[in-house]
């Protein structure tokens, strides 16, 4: 099979090292997709941010944030290397809200996922309370998919066995993702924990995480939760 060395080679240059959400270094890809397009993999950013960045560059007709990647209309040629630069300039992050939310670790299944994962209770719940980014909101109203999660949680499947009703504020994760159930519905995630906070009002159209948002989870104890239940959740800084 013929191979379009000047493609792998275009590929290749457009690998540039940029530090990431939580300091990490990553290499954004930008590889040819159709005549009049572009893809993005490998961003630094969440992808909402980076589509609201790319398209303010010259030549961008429209930029469209997928789960992980970035697709960019163009209207003729494009210097592919303004678009790595846009996803990595610095203050690009200021475009996400952030949010903290605190989390009881008391789930059901808490005890079952670190034997999975063959860890302990306490360091599953260390590795689960960091940072994340919202990748996308669905499934229900203000349901954000969190992601990733770190090694081992990430390779943990959904249950075998769905429940029929999963609580308000449960904090889950399967799949590699996490999440809190904002409203009561059925579910097939592993429930880890609970926030007292409340995340939506569909009355006031109230629904505070958003794609490309950062959101950290903080470990509390009883107290704390009883003290804080029924707060709201907000775009505080973390």
């Amino acid at each position: 099979m013929e191979v379009d060395l000047r493609r792998h080679e275009r590929i290749r240059r457009l690998q540039a090292p940029v530090r990431g959400v939580s300091g990490h270094t990553s290499r954004v890809r930008v590889e040819p997709l159709g005549e009049s397009a572009l893809i993005l993999r490998e961003l630094p950013v969440p992808p909402p941010v980076a589509a609201a960045k790319l398209n303010e560059v010259p030549g961008v007709v429209e930029a469209y944030a997928a789960f992980d990647t970035v697709a960019v209309i163009v209207d003729g040629p494009v210097d592919e290397h303004s678009l790595v630069e846009a996803v990595s300039s610095s203050g690009i992050l200021e475009l996400s809200r952030r949010h903290a939310i605190p989390v009881l670790y008391d789930g059901e299944d808490l005890e079952e996922v670190a034997a999975r994962v063959g860890l302990t209770r306490e360091e599953t719940i260390a590795l689960h309370a960091r940072e994340y980014e919202c990748r996308a909101v669905g499934f229900c109203p203000g349901f954000a998919y969190l992601a990733p999660l770190a090694s081992p949680l990430d390779g943990l499947p959904r249950r075998a066995s769905p429940r029929a009703r999963v609580a308000p504020g449960s904090v889950a994760m399967a799949a590699g993702m996490t999440a809190v159930y904002p409203l009561e519905r059925p579910g097939g995630w592993w429930i880890i924990g609970r926030t007292p906070l409340v995340l939506v009002d569909e009355v006031e159209d109230y629904f505070p995480i958003r794609a490309g948002d950062i959101v950290r989870f903080q470990a509390i104890d009883e107290r704390e939760y009883a003290s804080r239940m029924g707060e709201r959740l907000t775009g505080a800084g973390l």
